[in-house]
């Protein structure tokens, strides 16, 4: 096999080119389709509430409320100037750093001018921002390979990856973060290949860039130091010198924001809480494997039963990925490029398999979360993407058939699932796929009150739930089913609590004045449903 990439766009084969093209244009436009059509998750409504200044205090346990007026706090805050917004950004940190919301702040003040749609504006800030991660992509490539070949490949990957399409959408640092890992990796292999004061510049502002849009940028840090020290053989060289200098000048910038992070350490816990829990080697094992899927491939969401033939057909190519990318890595170590070696395997052993070796020791489920480990995935797609373009320009006619056919394949493969996804009510990566399901028969009564005790429910449901539903956010659960308290739901149709916690339905349940009945979801497959209940008056 050759391992050096000579060939570029325009030795491809026609069907090839056009294949690229059209994935081009289609990953970009599923990114700005029907951004309002996904049920929000929970994470997405806390951090537009955050971003925009709101807080949820005055209206928990008060008066029902309208859909619209909880939608008001997701909005901009009338009463906050940009830089008062963007000073309590800074002093006071939640999950993650502030340059998003800074982003957010400004995006949104620009089209509000526009349009009302807040989720529109809000999502959109995520997908302008994954353009720069094709961009991103494009230029890394060509440093690794200095060739169009590579460049173009990777780019139509990561255009049409379920997985980067998803997160190009949430209202989360995701796509900020991959997009920064990308570009600050180019930048990185600039200023070696042109040792100039003003590349190490613009790389260090953007060691500072990506620290400032996720904390987790510290593993491509980290990567990026184990890179330089492979590339320079372990030597104190002028050009490692010249990296540590840039790198210490990028962590010095991020010190002051991350002195005030650590500074909350009830905040800090928070992020981490949710992964800390210890699972079986043989459910981590399960999930590193079937992760390797929607990195190409997503038809079939795993939050629903699996029924179909999309379901059977992705189990079934889950181990040809796993083959491909054993087979690609091989390649990759025996014959490939140095530097693309050392940077893919650098990003992915300091992200992916760094956090799975703690996983297994200490315990806890970080590693199967591929939002998590991003620069884990980028590498994924570098050795896949520089195997894929090695053979195709070899000088074995089958190999290049077997290149361009796999290549073919996986586009296909991504365009369907994009397709999938863009048209589905929601999916793994946005809002709980019942809670679509759960609206729509809610919806179907005249004037209903729904009951809360989660505000990020209400929340994500507020915007599946037509405007004359109306909402009762409380953390007092049966207290308002007590004689004295039941006329606040005087007037309305039908009365239904949202995912109660077990004491309060139990209470509920016992109340001689009350009947209740679980709701019925006709039309959802989703496994593991959440309960709501209808409750009726008895008077």
């Amino acid at each position: 096999m050759n391992n050096t990439i000579k060939r570029g766009f325009g030795d491809f084969s026609i069907l090839l080119k056009v294949l690229i093209i059209l994935t081009l244009v289609i990953g970009i436009f599923c990114r700005f389709y029907s951004l309002d059509s996904k049920a929000l998750s929970n994470d997405e409504t806390f951090s537009s509430t955050y971003i925009y200044g709101h807080s949820l205090a005055e209206i928990i346990d008060d008066d029902i409320v309208t859909v619209k007026k909880l939608q008001d706090y997701q909005q901009l805050n009338p009463q906050e100037s940009l830089t008062t917004s963007i000073q309590r950004l800074v002093e006071h940190p939640y999950v993650f750093p502030p340059l998003y919301g800074i982003l957010m702040q400004f995006w949104a003040r620009l089209w509000s001018n526009f349009t009302d749609n807040f989720v529109v504006i809000s999502r959109s800030l995520s997908v302008f921002i994954s353009l720069f991660s094709l961009l991103g992509m494009y230029l890394l490539c060509r440093e690794l390979s200095e060739s169009t070949t590579m460049a173009w490949i990777g780019v139509a990957f990561v255009a049409i990856s379920p997985f980067h399409l998803q997160y190009s959408q949430i209202i989360r640092t995701y796509s900020l973060t991959t997009a920064a890992t990308l570009l600050s990796s180019a930048l990185l292999l600039r200023a070696i290949r042109i040792n100039q004061k003003s590349n190490w510049i613009v790389y260090s502002l953007s060691v500072a860039g990506g620290l400032y849009a996720n904390l987790l940028f510290g593993f491509v840090g980290v990567g990026h130091l184990a890179y330089v020290l492979l590339s320079e053989k372990f030597r104190l060289t002028k050009t490692f010198r010249a990296y540590f200098l840039a790198a210490a000048v990028g962590s010095a910038l991020f010190l002051p924001w991350f002195i005030l992070f650590i500074s909350a350490p009830n905040l800090l816990g928070y992020s981490v809480a949710q992964v800390a829990d210890s699972k079986s080697l043989k459910f981590l094992l399960s999930s590193w494997l079937k992760n390797l899927r929607p990195i190409f491939i997503d038809i079939n969401n795993p939050w629903v039963e699996f029924t179909n033939i999309f379901a059977r057909l992705q189990n079934l190519l889950t181990p040809l990925f796993l083959l491909l990318l054993l087979w690609a890595i091989y390649y990759l170590v025996r014959y490939g490029n140095t530097k693309v070696r050392n940077l893919s395997l650098c990003l992915i052993g300091f992200s992916g398999i760094l956090l799975m070796v703690k996983d297994l020791t200490t315990g806890g489920t970080f590693s199967t979360r591929l939002r998590y480990i991003l620069p884990y995935v980028i590498g994924i797609e570098l050795v896949v993407t520089y195997f894929l373009a090695s053979i195709l320009t070899s000088k074995h006619n089958w190999q290049r058939k077997l290149s361009e056919t796999t290549i073919s394949c996986l586009l296909i493969l991504g365009i369907i699932s994009c397709g999938i996804i863009s048209n589905a009510d929601s999916w793994w990566a946005f809002g709980a796929p019942d809670y679509p399901a759960i609206a729509r028969e809610i919806n179907k009564n005249s004037n209903p009150v729904v009951i809360f005790e989660d505000w990020g429910d209400a929340l994500t449901m507020s915007y599946l739930l037509n405007p004359e539903v109306n909402i009762h956010l409380t953390r007092k659960g049966d207290f308002y089913f007590q004689p004295a308290q039941q006329k606040i739901y005087d007037g309305f149709s039908d009365i239904f609590i949202f995912k109660p916690n077990q004491k309060n339905m139990n209470k509920i349940k016992n109340n001689s004045s009350l009947t209740t009945e679980l709701l019925s979801i006709s039309d959802s497959f989703v496994l593991h449903q959440p309960e709501v209940w209808r409750i009726n008056l008895n008077r």
